[in-house]
This record gives C-alpha cells, structure tokens and sequence, in this order.
C-alpha cells in the first residue's frame, strides 16, 4: 500500500507542472521558502495589484472572465518557459533565476 500511496504521490507531482518545478528545485538542494530567498521585485508586485484589481472588476462583470482567464494562463506559461529553459544548463545562478520565477508563478 505504501508502493501505492508514492506512486500516486510521484503522478500527481509530475502532473502539475508547478509542483513538477518545485521538485526538481528540490532535487538540485534550492530552497524555495520565503524565508531564506530574496523579496521579489517592486514590479513583480505592482502586476500582482493589478491583477487583483482586474479580479475585482471581474466580479462586477463576469463577462470579462475569459479573457482573463487567458491572459493568467499566459502568464505561468510564460514563467514554466523560463524555468525550463533555465534548466537546460543547470548552473547556480540559472537554478537561482529558476527559483525566482517559480516563487512569481506561485503568486
């Protein structure tokens, strides 16, 4: 049954490819936690904020929630293009660059 339990938990991992980013971070010993990586940039967080307007303005016109929805799948496959191609040559500042754009997706 354990067998069972981590092939399932190895399936759902390589599945989402965001947790699929997050373990191979892992398998190279980067830390992904908040607390021991640099802030994100000033930039990064103005997108954020209005993006979460956008969201608000959604709610009073569910119309545009297509469109959104697009552009936010964009955005992390943009951030997933990043990470893989940063992992085509494995390299302390391109697994670093990587976690960094991983830690932008998770937002």
């Amino acid at each position: 049954i354990q067998y069972s339990a981590t092939v399932n938990e190895a399936y759902r991992v390589i599945s989402d490819p965001l947790l699929r980013a997050i373990h191979l971070l892992d398998l190279n010993d980067v830390v992904l936690s908040s607390e021991t990586t640099q802030a994100l940039s000033k930039d990064f967080f103005l997108e954020q904020m209005e993006l979460r307007e956008r969201f608000d303005d959604i709610r009073q016109e569910p119309s545009l929630l297509r469109d959104f929805s697009r552009e936010l799948h964009l955005v992390l496959e943009q951030h997933y293009q990043v990470f893989a191609k940063l992992l085509d040559e494995i390299s302390p500042s391109n697994l670093l660059q990587a976690r960094d754009s991983i830690r932008a997706a998770q937002y």
